[in-house]
């Protein structure tokens, strides 16, 4: 899954992977876009954490399972 975030005039690309937000947000079965949309405000913040802590390496900000912890 992806989606751009905004970083004043800038455009941050980050992605998670579907099986990370089906194990995160317990849905085994579930389409990815609407447990992204369900749970988009989370998953935002948590990008958002991750870019001020580590930035974008290669242009991507990567969320892991870690980044919601």
């Amino acid at each position: 899954m992806r989606w751009v975030m905004r970083d004043g005039d800038d455009a941050v690309t980050c992605r998670i992977l579907a099986d990370t937000l089906r194990e995160l947000f317990d849905g085994p079965d579930a389409d990815a876009v609407d447990l992204f949309l369900g749970n988009q405000s989370e998953v935002e913040q948590a990008a958002q954490e991750r870019y001020a802590a580590m930035g974008a390496p290669d242009g991507v900000v990567e969320l892991e399972h870690i980044d919601f912890i």
